[in-house]
């Protein structure tokens, strides 16, 4: 979002996202150096490493514009989770990590007590829950983008809120990735945000389970290099054993093609190596992703169909 964005929906942003005490937003805030994916991680660590106890952690919201108007103005935006860390003896906010994307450009951080104000900052940084964005602006928009998550997995529909502390975070999953998804997540190939990598994952038929309380930090990360396949026998991926299970609501039509194609294997994961898998399953990962975006292109095309019947007196 850029300043301007910001100015037009500055009642509507601050009304939401904060408490009348929080500290003012900051509307050029710095990327860091640290990975994306990782902003609580990069705090903690931070944190840790902190001996004189001169900094603390501010959570709050990164803002991003999802809608513009024929203007070029604001007309829907998304407030992801945030955090920054706060020298307290000169009050001056620092980024730990990089924009999406390799975007160098200045952003706009709404520091906000309300950010899932029922977890602690232990907790927060623990990377045991998926943390919800909120979607603000236009109602008519705000509706729209919210009813294509119907589509999406039971977690993915969760994530997305319109107010903060709608619903608590919740738990996050552990995946068990097929054999050279990570590479492929990691390529240029994909162009499905890092965001939606639970629901792509749960989209393209990989069994999950609720991640324990003692799980390795590893299991929470939710980007490419902390994916790992696990030495199973491959009939474990298309017939999991509890506590394993799949979403079959919100499987894709390829799904089948790629459970079929295990089920034809008699090895183990371990047996071919990592570098050799790719070319084995990247066809069959881009044609999950068309799909995917399909998907959430023909919710979008019925969302405009039904807007305009209604602008139109044509809807019944």
């Amino acid at each position: 979002m850029t300043k301007d964005e910001f100015t037009g929906m500055k009642r509507n942003i601050l009304a939401l996202l904060r408490h009348k005490d929080d500290a003012a937003p900051r509307c050029r805030m710095a990327p860091g150096e640290a990975s994306a994916e990782s902003v609580f991680f990069a705090a903690k660590a931070f944190l840790d490493a902190d001996r004189d106890a001169m900094y603390k952690m501010v959570r709050g919201y990164k803002l991003f514009t999802l809608a513009r108007d024929g203007n070029g103005g604001c007309t829907c935006y998304v407030a992801k989770p945030h955090a920054v860390i706060e020298n307290v003896e000169t009050g001056r906010f620092a980024c730990l990590v990089k924009n999406p994307h390799e975007l160098s450009d200045e952003f706009i951080f709404v520091p906000s007590s309300l950010m899932h104000k029922e977890l602690s900052d232990e907790e927060l940084c623990s990377g045991r829950f998926m943390l919800c964005d909120v979607i603000g602006g236009d109602i008519s928009v705000v509706a729209d983008i919210a009813s294509i998550s119907s589509c999406m997995s039971r977690f993915e529909k969760r994530r997305l809120t319109t107010r903060p502390g709608q619903i608590p975070g919740p738990p996050a999953v552990y995946i068990r990735y097929f054999p050279g998804f990570a590479e492929w997540f990691g390529s240029s190939q994909r162009t499905i945000p890092d965001s939606l990598l639970t629901d792509v994952a749960l989209s393209f038929g990989m069994p999950f389970r609720p991640n324990g309380a003692n799980e390795p930090p590893e299991c929470y990360r939710s980007n490419s290099r902390s994916m790992t396949v696990e030495a199973i026998e491959v009939s474990e991926l298309t017939h999991p054993n509890d506590p394993f299970e799949f979403e079959r609501e919100v499987w894709l039509p390829s799904v089948s093609t790629l459970h079929e194609f295990y089920d034809m294997m008699s090895f183990t994961l371990t047996d071919i190596p990592p570098d050799e898998q790719l070319p084995l399953y990247e066809k069959i990962y881009n044609a999950l992703q068309n799909e995917y975006w399909c998907r959430l292109k023909c919710i979008g095309k019925r969302n405009e169909a039904e807007s305009d019947a209604r602008v139109h007196g044509q809807w019944k």
